[in-house]
């Protein structure tokens, strides 16, 4: 069976590797099959194919008959996804709140160190991450505000950066 590529993308950003997600939309098309008839009709090999049917399994999006042989069915895709993001979102979830204990971790490491001068020059490869850098700087300033860019970019930090720039200069800070 030749899957489409984008389908199975799919399926892997939201968390199955791509072996599961193959044999999870194999199943979803085949309707009910055997483990044997899953692994030759998504080309996973037979050695890997039990592994991969218990993981599905363990996640909700296939069930197993009681049958002889026993056959599997994968719970309709629109559930299938519902369960994935609901996944996701709950790791998302938990990310975060990991995060937010290393951000306190480190700050309060960062207060017990002894403080090093504030460097004075700054390459930034992403235009993004320039312009979320900038914006801080800018908001930060208290007397004066340089940039040294090249000429095909500074239009747009200039665009980008116009409300912080006004504000600063409201600050009394020189441009």
């Amino acid at each position: 069976m030749n899957l489409e590529k984008d389908e199975v993308e799919v399926l892997r950003k939201l968390g199955l590797t791509y072996l599961q997600a193959k044999v999870y939309i194999t199943l979803a098309l085949a309707g009910s099959s055997t483990a044997r008839s899953t692994s030759k009709s998504a080309q996973v090999a037979r050695q890997d194919i039990y592994r991969i049917l218990d993981e599905l399994e363990t996640i909700g999006l296939i069930e197993k008959g009681i049958t002889a042989p026993t056959t599997f069915k994968a719970i309709p895709i629109e559930e299938g996804i519902t369960i994935l993001i609901e996944r996701r979102i709950e790791e998302t979830t938990k990310i975060k709140a990991i995060s937010r204990e290393l951000i306190l971790s480190l700050n309060r490491k960062a207060k017990t160190m002894i403080p090093q001068k504030n460097q004075q020059f700054i390459l930034i490869p992403k235009k993004e991450v320039l312009i979320r850098r900038l914006r801080k700087t800018i908001e930060d300033a208290q007397c004066s505000i340089e940039i040294i860019a090249s000429g095909t970019i500074m239009p747009q930090i200039l665009f980008s950066l116009y409300e912080s720039f006004n504000q600063a200069m409201e600050r009394g800070v020189k441009n």
